[in-house]
């Protein structure tokens, strides 16, 4: 050898329900984590409409697609919508429920319930 050693590519993802059945299976399609990455970014700058919609595509293109996490799905929705809620609450003392809405990209309503 010349001193150049040859490596193989890795797989760009691993599903680990295939994990330990051998190289063929442990490589999968990518996974686009762009939704995900949006629900965090959003979350931090408080742009709240787009938290929203990056909730919704994580909720379908992650938490719907998982036989283990579609089971705690309700659970991880709610408690990030009430961090979503706890954050814009902080900066503010009073809150009327027609601005949060607005802010959030929601109907009064669905505040409400």
């Amino acid at each position: 050898m010349d001193g150049i050693q040859k490596t193989t590519p890795r797989p760009t993802a691993v599903n680990l329900t295939m994990l330990g059945q051998g190289e063929a299976a442990e490589a999968s399609e990518e996974v686009d984590f762009t939704p995900l990455a949006n629900l965090v970014s959003s979350l931090y700058t408080g742009e709240y409409k787009s938290f929203f919609g990056a909730l919704s595509k994580v909720e379908q293109n992650f938490l719907c697609l998982d036989r283990y996490l579609a089971e705690h799905k309700p659970w991880f929705v709610r408690e990030m919508r009430l961090r979503a809620y706890q954050q814009l609450l902080q900066s503010y003392r009073v809150v009327g429920l027609q601005s949060m809405a607005s802010e959030f990209g929601v109907s009064v309503d669905f505040l409400d319930r």
